[in-house]
């Protein structure tokens, strides 16, 4: 795993020039968590996919959430590269329309 990422930082074309020079160093894994995350936004930094608590715990189904919060999560982060504003107050908008979302998902 850690050989397949390192390879894709390398000679990817969308990213291998931004990263250049990086390398993955370090792994980790966790348990999957059913309640959703209170703040899922920091300085320079979104939360996405299952540590955001968007998974439903007695079928453990939330591809669709997933899928749509990712697509947000791209949209914000694609306005913070545009503005060059990284700020927590800046991507704060991510779970505004995270949590916006979330209302139509029953």
């Amino acid at each position: 795993m850690m050989n397949s990422l390192n390879y894709m930082l390398k000679k990817h074309t969308l990213i291998s020039g931004r990263l250049r020079g990086r390398e993955i160093t370090w792994l980790s894994s966790a348990l999957i968590p059913a309640a959703p995350a209170k703040k899922i936004f920091g300085i320079r930094m979104l939360v996405v996919g299952d540590t955001t608590g968007m998974v439903d715990p007695v079928n453990g189904g939330g591809i669709m959430q997933a899928v749509n919060r990712g697509k947000l999560a791209g949209e914000v982060c694609a306005r913070a590269l545009e503005e060059k504003n990284f700020s927590s107050k800046f991507l704060s908008q991510y779970q505004y329309f995270f949590l916006f979302l979330s209302k139509f998902d029953r």
